[in-house]
């Protein structure tokens, strides 16, 4: 049976699965709780495939705020209800007997116009992203998309494809329903860089190390789920590693840290990707939610979250050029993964290169407290031989706010 994975699938089930920092003072209580997790990501795989096509739009995020906030802002604003999804497409993956298959998110100059759709199948507008194109064009929650540049749409594929296809600066014209008046709208588009990434990269500083080569002990990782057959997890030499070859292994929760929350920290690791994976990054781990960043052999990735059991709907995808890549089912692909957040806004840089500022409000609001970090891995298993993924060289500091 083949089915779809996208990287917003992964926030739910990981939603009722991460529940573990507040276990993070007590191994004890991590021990259970992992277990817990691996239970229900085994349980809950099965609901890959029923959400997959609502996963399937939910990339880009919109919010209610009618301004962004700066580093140096003392209060932020915050939304009233939940991102919505948009119409932006995420990477996907065609999973079954086969190894993965991927479909590349779109890369960061691509147009988009700033708007998010309806959770069925019409070409409804369901919010406008604050000073986005689409709003200060005149664009309004309940408009019907009919056409674009004249020409009829009719799914929400081809009103993706049209808006993907333009460049920033360019003049692309919505025909729309509203109150049964058809309306012609012209939008000028901005790339999706410019309209999801707005925070410029600050000079944030690093303070105190919270945790130092955190793979070079056990004792720093819980490993969860039970061993199977064909799947191994372990800590040694510095690395937490994954191996399996099984047909498909599907979800799996690597190992979670037993190190003291943080809500503020710059985070790097070094991932090593065999094969076809999608390897994760789970963060502010809370019995309340998780950030989860995924990253694609392909170079794609994205970033989501989770919220009392089940996806926020807010998050970002794209495809970088910073990030090393293959097509290659059996490839090996090296990336250093960076993140810092100061508790408002969050910062990704990849192979030492910045890619992408963004309030955290994107995600959720209000962002999600301090908790601990997580590995994912999303595998299938390549016939050519094992899939792997590594994760090395971890490093968490402590970032002093002001």
């Amino acid at each position: 049976m083949k089915h779809t994975l996208t990287f917003a699938s992964a926030a739910l089930l990981l939603g009722a699965a991460l529940t573990l920092s507040g276990a993070a003072d007590s191994r004890a209580a991590q021990s259970t709780a992992a277990a817990t997790t691996a239970a229900t990501v085994r349980a809950t795989t099965t609901a890959r495939a029923t959400t997959a096509a609502t996963a399937r739009a939910t990339v880009q995020p919109t919010r209610a705020a009618t301004s962004r906030p700066t580093l140096a802002a003392t209060t932020r604003p915050t939304r009233a209800t939940t991102v919505a999804p948009t119409v932006e497409p995420t990477a996907e993956a065609d999973s079954g007997a086969q190894p993965l298959t991927f479909t590349p998110a779109p890369a960061p100059d691509a147009g988009t116009i700033g708007v998010s759709l309806s959770g069925d199948s019409s070409i409804i507008i369901r919010s406008t992203s604050p000073d986005g194109p689409a709003e200060k064009a005149g664009v309004q929650p309940g408009d019907e998309v009919t056409a674009v540049n004249g020409k009829a749409v009719t799914t929400r594929e081809e009103l993706i494809a049209a808006i993907v296809a333009t460049k920033s600066g360019e003049t692309l014209t919505l025909t729309v329903l509203r109150d049964g008046q058809e309306q012609r709208i012209d939008i000028v588009t901005k790339t999706r860089r410019e309209v999801y990434c707005p925070v410029p990269e600050a000079a944030l500083t690093e303070g105190k190390s919270l945790i130092s080569n955190a793979f070079a002990s056990a004792n720093n990782v819980t490993i969860t789920g039970d061993s199977t057959s064909g799947v191994e997890k372990s800590v040694k030499g510095g690395v937490l590693g994954f191996t399996t070859s099984k047909p498909e292994a599907g979800w799996q929760v690597v190992g979670v840290l037993r190190s003291s929350p943080a809500l503020a920290y710059s985070f790097s690791v070094d991932i090593e990707q065999v094969g076809s994976t999608y390897a994760g990054i789970i963060l502010n781990l809370s019995q309340t939610g998780n950030y989860l960043f995924e990253l694609a052999p392909n170079g794609s990735w994205n970033v989501s979250a989770t919220v009392d059991g089940a996806p926020s709907g807010g998050g970002i995808s794209f495809t970088e050029t910073s990030l090393n890549a293959t097509t290659s089912a059996g490839g090996t692909i090296k990336n250093t993964i960076k993140i810092v957040t100061d508790g408002n806004d969050m910062f990704f840089y990849f192979n030492g290169t910045f890619a992408c500022g963004v309030p955290l409000f994107t995600f959720v609001d209000p962002p999600l407290d301090e908790g601990s970090f997580g590995f994912l891995v999303i595998a299938d298993a390549d016939p050519t031989g094992k899939t792997t993924v590594n994760f090395s060289n971890l490093q968490i500091a402590d970032v002093p706010t002001k």
